[in-house]
Parts: C-alpha cells; sequence; structure tokens
C-alpha cells in the first residue's frame, strides 16, 4: 500500500471523529428501457445479489435488503437487529435493558462506562450475527463502515433524481475507468415507533459502528431532498434501511 493511500485512508478516519455535514449536486438523471421503466446496471452477482463496481474499497450492492429493485425501500431495521419491528422504540430494541426519563442503558456494543450499566465491552462494529445483511445474504455481504459510505461522497457524483416515480440520489464514481458505474439511494424515511417519517425528503442508511460519544447511538447517513447529507449520530432504535457492500 503506498503513502498517498495510506494518507487518504488516514484523512477518511480523521472525518468520522466528528458528524459529517455537505452538500450533494443536484441534478437529474434518467435512462429507460423499452418498457419505460429505468434499468440500472450491475457489475455482478454474489450469492443471488447484484453488485457495482465504482472503484472503492468495496463493491456496492443494487439494492437495500428486502428490495427487489433499485428504487425500492426494502425493510427498515434497528441497529443491530437482524428482524424488523411493528414498533421502532427502546423498549423494543433487543439491546437496551432499562432506560427511565434520564438514562438508558445498553447491555451490548458498549464503549463507554456507565455508573450502574453493562460492562464495557469495547464492540464498536457489529458483530456477523447481528449485521443483517451478512445473515440474510451471507456470503461476504455486510453492512458498509462509515469510511466505506465516505468514500460514497467523496470519490461519486450525487445527482437529484426519479427512479421509475422514487426520489432519490443516483451515485457514480469519479475513479478512472468506472465512471458509467453507479448505484440509487431511494428517499425512504426513517420509522420512529409506528410511522415512517418524511419518506419523501430524505433518505437513510446504516453503518456498522457505533457513534464515539457513548454507547446509545451509531453512524447512520441521512441524505436530503435539498442536496445535503449528513453521515453522524442517530440512536440506534430508530428504523434505518440497509444497503449492503462486499468484500471481493
Amino acid at each position: 500500500m503506498n503513502m498517498k493511500h495510506n494518507c487518504m485512508i488516514a484523512l477518511l478516519l480523521a472525518l468520522l471523529a466528528l458528524p459529517v455535514k455537505g452538500q450533494l449536486t443536484k441534478n437529474v438523471w434518467q435512462e429507460c428501457d423499452r418498457n419505460g421503466d429505468v434499468v440500472l446496471p450491475s457489475e455482478g452477482m454474489h450469492q443471488g445479489h447484484n453488485y457495482v463496481d465504482l472503484g472503492l474499497s468495496v463493491k456496492w450492492a443494487t439494492v437495500n435488503v428486502g428490495a427487489s429493485k433499485p428504487e425500492g425501500i426494502g425493510n427498515y431495521y434497528m441497529w443491530g437487529h437482524t428482524y424488523t419491528s411493528t414498533d421502532y422504540k427502546w423498549d423494543n430494541y433487543r439491546y437496551c435493558y432499562y432506560q427511565s426519563s434520564s438514562k438508558i442503558y445498553m447491555k451490548k456494543y458498549l464503549i463507554v462506562e456507565e455508573t450502574g450499566g453493562w460492562a464495557v465491552d469495547n464492540l464498536s462494529r457489529l458483530e456477523m450475527k447481528d449485521d443483517v445483511a451478512a445473515m440474510s445474504w451471507g456470503g461476504n455481504w455486510r453492512i458498509p463502515t462509515p469510511a466505506e459510505v465516505q468514500e460514497l461522497i467523496v470519490y461519486c457524483d450525487w445527482k437529484y433524481t426519479t427512479l421509475n416515480g422514487v426520489k432519490g440520489y443516483w451515485i457514480t464514481s469519479r475513479k478512472e475507468g468506472y465512471t458509467q458505474n453507479g448505484i440509487f439511494l431511494p428517499l425512504t424515511g426513517c420509522m420512529l415507533g409506528t410511522s415512517c417519517i418524511l419518506p419523501d425528503m430524505f433518505g437513510y442508511i446504516w453503518t456498522s459502528e457505533l457513534y464515539g460519544d457513548g454507547n446509545q447511538n451509531a453512524y447512520g447517513l441521512r441524505i436530503n431532498y435539498s442536496g445535503s447529507y449528513y453521515l453522524g449520530s442517530f440512536p440506534r432504535y430508530e428504523g434505518f434501511p440497509i444497503r449492503p457492500v462486499l468484500d471481493l
């Protein structure tokens, strides 16, 4: 691995120390098949699921977990859950063992010691058994890390568009030799309680790592219809879609 590559990895990791906010390119992209539906290319298939090579450190799935098309929302998951819920709240979060009006305690993925809480286990990244992409798709599929999501922001162009009637972003690589390759991330909203919040305005995906300020939050990506993004902290009980990545 050369010095330039090492420096870039170090920069990406440094950026993850704080929430990242920014602006995406707002534009329109569309390409139709004979039936009028937009068709996105794929690079290959692994364990029955298509992926695209953007020239980054991992390959990206073309659909969310539980979706059959790129524009499909798929399923909503709490962070570290391998199953969906009918009510997204701390009471139903598998790794929350106590909450009061002022305190919430976790019983797994603990990086900060809390008085009255469980012992620190220093697990900051999801184990395979808690990774819904790994467990439901198998093979080398998994939930992306914050650094891998950051690669999408740094090395790709984001264009706001509508894919088969669904609002979202067409994300294409700027890497030489990969500029024709892309994925679509739909605006999905997120699940809070029993409701989907602002599905036409925001899109979300989970990453596989805790946020570093405590035990209650994990890194997620939120994209906005207006062209902004936020890669930062979200409560673990919120319901987000999952867009898997692939190590090959």
